[in-house]
Order: C-alpha cells, then sequence, then structure tokens
C-alpha cells in the first residue's frame, strides 16, 4: 500500500471538532454492526467494473492498494480517513448478518493495526482467507472489510466502496457472483440515508453502464446521487462522445440534484506516477479545450474531496433526529421483547 500527501487545508477549515466527532460516532456505530439494522448516512462508491472506480478512490483518499490485493472487487470496503499526529493503519472485519453465529464472533475477532504499512497487502489476504475467499474459492463476500488510515495528511472522511457492477459471467466471475454484487450494490444503494457516488466510464456510453440504472431505481428523484464521469481524456475533441459527457456534466442529461463531477486519472498499470504528477496532469487537461469554458467546481479531486466532505456532513446533520429516534424506538422494542422472555 501507498500512502500520497495532499494539501488538506480546505478540508481542515470545513471539519471541526463538532463535525469530526460525529462522522466518529456514525463510525463507531457502524463498526458495531448497527447498520444492518438502521440505516447510517454514509457516501457508497459503486460503478461497473474497469469504470475507474478504484480510481476515483485512490484520488480522494491518497490512498493507493496494490493490483494483487483486489480490494475493491471482492468485498464491500470501508475506508475510514482522518487526520491525526500519527500515521497508522489497521484493519478489521465487520461480518454480514447472515453469518452463524460462530462464524461472526471469529470474524469479529479480526483485528490488526500497523504502524507501517508494508504489510498490508499480507494482512488483507489475511482477511480475505478469513471471509472464506481463499480457502472456499469463493469470488466475493458480503462481509464488510473496514480499513482505518491516520495521518497528519490525511482528509476527515468515510467511503464505503462496493464491488463494481459485472455485465455477464465468465471463467473468473460466475452468474452466482454477478447476482451477488448486483445485490450487494442494490442493498447499499436502497439505504435512505446513503449518498450515492456512481462512477461512469466516458469510454463507453453512459446510457449503456449499469450503474446509473441502478441509482434511479434506488433514488428515483435523484435526490441523493453524485455521478462521477471518469476517463474524459478518451473522448476525440468536438465529437459527438465528448459533446454528450460536456452536457451529462453540466447535469443537463441524466439529472441528479448533487450533480455531476469530471476527473482525469493518470493510468496506473503503464505508468509511474506520484500524486502531484497526477493533479498537475488533471488541471493541464482541464485548462484546454471544451473543458476550459466549464465551472472549476465541477472539475478535479481537490474540489470533489471538498463536495463530498460537505455532503457527507449535510446528511449526517439532516439524518441525524430521525437517526436518533429510530435507534431509540428499535432499542425500546429490543427491551420490552426481552421483558416478555423473563415472564413466567
Amino acid at each position: 500500500m501507498v500512502l500520497k500527501p495532499f494539501q488538506t487545508d480546505a478540508l481542515d477549515r470545513l471539519c471541526s471538532k463538532d463535525q469530526l466527532d460525529l462522522l466518529d460516532s456514525v463510525d463507531c456505530l457502524r463498526s458495531q454492526g448497527i447498520s444492518h439494522y438502521v440505516s447510517l448516512p454514509q457516501i457508497i462508491v459503486c460503478g461497473d467494473q474497469s469504470s475507474g472506480k478504484s480510481s476515483v478512490l485512490e484520488a480522494i483518499s491518497g490512498v493507493s492498494f496494490p493490483v494483487k490485493s483486489n480490494l475493491s472487487t471482492r468485498f464491500p470496503t470501508e475506508l475510514v480517513l482522518r487526520k491525526t499526529s500519527r500515521m497508522g493503519v489497521s484493519v478489521s472485519i465487520v461480518p454480514h448478518q447472515a453469518r452463524t453465529e460462530a462464524e461472526r464472533l471469529a470474524l469479529s475477532s479480526f483485528h490488526e493495526q500497523l504502524e507501517g504499512f508494508e504489510g498490508l497487502p499480507s494482512l488483507i489476504e489475511n482477511a480475505k482467507a478469513a471471509m472464506g475467499i481463499s480457502t472456499h474459492g469463493k469470488a466475493f463476500s458480503k462481509d464488510l472489510l473496514r480499513v482505518e488510515v491516520s495521518g497528519p495528511d490525511r482528509p476527515h472522511l468515510t467511503i464505503v466502496d462496493l464491488p463494481g457492477l459485472i455485465h455477464s459471467e465468465t471463467k473468473q466471475q460466475s452468474a452466482p457472483d454477478v447476482e451477488l454484487v448486483q445485490d450487494v450494490v442494490q442493498f447499499y444503494m436502497k439505504e435512505p440515508r446513503s449518498i450515492i457516488l456512481a462512477v461512469v466510464s466516458a469510454k463507453n456510453n453512459y446510457a449503456n453502464q449499469i450503474v446509473l440504472k441502478l441509482a434511479r431505481a434506488a433514488d428515483k428523484k435523484g435526490n441523493r446521487t453524485l455521478g462521477v464521469i471518469m476517463k474524459p481524456d478518451t473522448l476525440l475533441a468536438s465529437s459527438a462522445s465528448e459533446a454528450m459527457y460536456v452536457s451529462l456534466a453540466r447535469n443537463q442529461d441524466v439529472e441528479f440534484r448533487l450533480g455531476w463531477h469530471v476527473l482525469k486519472n493518470m493510468d496506473s498499470e503503464t505508468e509511474e506516477w506520484s500524486l502531484a504528477d497526477r493533479d498537475i496532469k488533471e488541471e493541464e487537461f482541464f485548462s484546454q479545450g471544451i473543458w476550459e469554458d466549464m465551472s472549476r467546481s465541477l472539475l478535479g479531486v481537490d474540489r470533489l474531496r471538498s463536495r463530498l466532505s460537505k455532503v457527507l456532513l449535510g446528511q449526517i446533520a439532516a439524518e441525524l433526529p430521525s437517526l436518533i429516534d429510530e435507534i431509540g424506538v428499535k432499542s425500546n422494542a429490543c427491551r420490552s421483547r426481552l421483558d416478555k422472555l423473563r415472564d413466567p
């Protein structure tokens, strides 16, 4: 795993101590498995396979996972980023509610901390084995992998990354795998307090990308979806395809209340690059051609980080009263059932 430094002054201004306490409180609830019973405010990253979803996560977080770990393709992953004086990473598993009690106990006991990042790839492999992905031949799991990354240059942000949607079965991905991944993504999308970050690739017609169909089905009015366009550099200048994606970025076609954003990433498979290189190349790309006339607020990773921080904090603040009420109602109902069991 490689950590890449970036400036977080804008995020620091957004995240006061009270706001950070709110983020940490929701994260604590999720780590206890409360999200199986109560919908929690969260940002979920969704997209078809090869849409550039992992590049979005890497650009936002500054965290680069090794390809061999297949982190974002195997199971839901909660990436918790916090600004602290010391660097560190911890990995744990939140078992899915369908697990047996014995399995839940075993998976919940998986918790490792590292002061450095060299040992993370093998730690992720151990987590996959614990979930049964390696030992039992499963390609995907519904268990949640929780990765907490802290350091002096991390942003205050929590994102849940979901497996990429599969169009059709292959030798490596069976028909049940296709269905399981879609079920997982739909489950998270349907959560009424989830903010959907829907990632589409400009290499393909967005009308043919599954993620938009599922996002529309889960969020019919488009009130809690923010679209992200990746790979704009693959579009031919002045082409009909480029014009189509510019219209999409301006929220003139598939309309979302939170709008759209455009990122241009480096090719991680063919180029050696730093995050600073990535940001410079991105700024250069958006300063020319048709993108030069577009609002700067819709372009680049720095502005996306700020948008997501505002959206997440706003969602938590808006949903907090109803969340507290719902937890109270369900807690009282549980106590009532326990009291009845005690009665002779």
